[in-house]
C-alpha cells in the first residue's frame, strides 16, 4: 500500500511512505504538516480515507476484524472471571464446611 494517497479530515491530503505492523506512517502535502504515523486500521474508523476505493474497502474490514477480535478477547475475559469467581465461591463454602465440621468434633 506504499505510494498510495490518503485523505485526512484535518491535514489533507497525503501519501503512504512505509507500513509497519500495525502502523502507515503518511506525508503530507502540506509541508507544515508534515509526515504523520497512524495506527492501522484504526485510523480509518473515522478521519483518514484512501482515495482508492479497494483499498478503503480493505482497510475497514480490517478494522471490522479488528474489532471483533478485540470483543472475543474481552467476552472470553468476562468470561474467565465470572468462572473465577464461581471458584472462588465454591472453595469458600467447601472451606466453611470442613471448619463447621471440624467445629462439630
Amino acid at each position: 500500500m506504499k505510494e498510495v494517497t490518503i485523505r485526512h479530515i484535518r491535514f489533507g491530503s497525503g501519501t503512504v511512505v512505509s507500513e509497519s505492523e500495525g502502523y502507515i506512517k503518511v506525508k503530507f502535502d502540506n509541508e507544515a504538516v508534515g509526515e504523520k504515523t497512524f495506527v492501522y486500521p484504526d485510523a480509518f474508523s473515522s478521519y483518514i480515507a484512501y482515495d482508492d476505493k479497494k483499498l478503503q474497502e480493505k482497510a475497514l474490514s480490517d478494522l471490522n476484524a479488528a474489532r471483533s477480535a478485540a470483543e472475543k478477547e474481552i467476552a472470553n475475559h468476562i468470561r474467565s472471571r465470572e468462572t473465577e469467581r464461581k471458584l472462588t465461591k465454591i472453595a469458600e463454602k467447601v472451606k466453611l464446611k470442613k471448619k463447621k465440621s471440624h467445629n462439630k468434633k
